[in-house]
């Protein structure tokens, strides 16, 4: 079963057909804080095949070069309202990172880790009995 999330205008829509991913991930590096505008981005691994982008002519691309994971990350976010959408690393383009907050509150599937721990601040909490790794794991979780 489809579901469908949507940028702060609308402009851009994210359809993932085989509905949403059985978890969530917790990134806090340094540039999913800055591109969030908050502690951390609450990622989900799709395989390219199953996401349609609609709007796609909203869809402005950003190649992220400077991560903490030393690898070249392409942001696509709306350019009318600026939501992050999803990313895709340049050496695996047919696997997308779509951001979760595009879809409806209540309906997402909890965080099953958070990675780059060594970027939380030092009063920030790991969420419930998540675990935390320092940076990322070589083989992502979805």
């Amino acid at each position: 079963m489809s579901v469908t999330g949507f940028c702060n205008c609308r402009a851009v829509s994210v359809e993932l057909l085989d509905g949403l991913a059985s978890e969530t991930i917790l990134c806090h590096c340094t540039n999913c804080r800055a591109s969030s505008g908050s502690l951390f981005a609450t990622i989900m691994f799709k395989p390219r095949e199953s996401v349609v982008i609609h709007g796609a002519e909203h869809v402005k691309r950003y190649a992220d070069k400077k991560t903490d994971a030393g690898t070249t990350l392409n942001r696509n976010f709306c350019g009318t309202c600026g939501s992050p959408v999803y990313s895709f690393l340049s050496e695996t383009p047919d696997n997308l990172v779509i951001r979760a907050g595009l879809f409806e509150p209540k309906t997402l599937p909890p965080p099953c880790v958070e990675v780059f721990g060594k970027r939380m601040e030092v009063w920030e909490r790991a969420h419930g009995d998540v675990p935390v790794v320092e940076g990322m794991p070589t083989q992502p979780a979805a």
